[in-house]
């Protein structure tokens, strides 16, 4: 037997398909799709990069549409950290019975130069079936379809079994590095956002003929791996025999710099074959002289190697 998806999940989906549906134009939009696209244009044409942009303002516009469907102030809350810094938490009550889940999306952006742009990036535009401004998919009509799902849930007498949280965050495209937006959150603010799991974004909604067919998860994010190599070398006062081919002739660390190229090969010889001529490389090898200073800078050839260590 198996077990129906959530109303909740399947609304969700219908909301994320409906905004990508939005831009096909060739079919009238129901008013929910119609609502999602509006939501997205107001959050499209409101300039929330992040480092230049004022996420508090978008936050307080989704505020404002949320209270004007219903919901209670002690539901629908903007918080800031700094100035042009906002955080939208809301929440639709449920019966309780289970524990709450976290949806989230970001209202920052990354930025945007006019000059890169053949359109505006900070009016929506549609055209050919595709919508065109900066955030549309990253990630503004995410949070346009959260929204617009805790509109119609609240119109349509929704009730779940657990609380829905909608967290709109600022800073999520630097990580929060100045801790302003989920990180101040988690520290400040957990009570409002403390759930059995989370969804964040990633993943996609894939249409069919206008009906939403595959919806893929993404279970992980990249994350940076940094790596340190310290590299250590007795100080000596003789060359070592090199052995393989190196990028540049001894160092310093010997004494010793380039001052000339000798070539064993002035010019290509030409060896035969039965595929017929074959021309090898000259082989090149440095001439070094005693030098208590270092070699001013990198030598020009990177075949070379020292003969011996008595070359020096």
């Amino acid at each position: 037997m198996t077990r129906a998806a959530p109303r909740w999940a399947a609304a969700l989906l219908a909301a994320l398909a409906s905004v990508v549906m939005a831009a096909a134009g060739a079919q009238a939009l129901t008013p929910h799709q119609q609502l999602a696209r509006d939501i997205l244009q107001e959050l499209v044409e409101i300039d929330t990069v992040t480092a230049s942009g004022d996420t508090l303002k978008a936050a307080q516009a989704m505020a404002a549409r949320l209270r004007a469907a219903g919901f209670a102030e002690a539901d629908v809350r903007v918080l800031s950290a700094a100035p042009r810094k906002g955080n939208l938490v809301a929440r639709l009550r449920g019966s309780g019975a289970r524990r709450p889940i976290l949806l989230l999306a970001h209202l920052d952006v990354v930025p945007a130069k006019p000059e890169d742009w053949s359109v505006d990036p900070f009016r929506l535009l549609e055209r050919d079936g595709y919508f065109y401004g900066r955030g549309v998919e990253d990630d503004k009509s995410m949070a346009a379809a959260l929204v617009a799902n805790l509109i119609r849930y609240r119109q349509e007498g929704f009730r779940p079994d657990r609380d829905l949280i909608v967290v709109l965050e600022t800073d999520e495209e630097i990580g929060d590095a100045n801790q302003v937006g989920i990180r101040w959150l988690l520290q400040h603010h957990r009570e409002l956002i403390d759930a059995e799991f989370a969804l964040n974004e990633g993943g996609g909604v894939g249409l069919v003929n206008g009906r939403a067919t595959i919806v893929s998860v993404q279970t992980s994010e990249k994350v940076p791996l940094n790596f340190r190599l310290e590299v250590k070398r007795a100080a000596t006062a003789r060359c070592r025999r090199a052995t393989t081919r190196s990028t540049a002739c001894p160092t310093a660390s010997c004494g010793c710099r380039a001052s000339s190229f000798r070539s064993a090969s002035p010019t290509p010889r030409a060896a035969t074959s039965s595929a017929g001529p074959r021309w090898r490389r000259p082989h090149w090898r440095p001439s070094c002289e005693r030098s208590s200073r270092p070699s001013p800078a990198p030598l020009p050839w990177r075949g070379c190697r020292a003969a011996s260590a008595s070359t020096c």
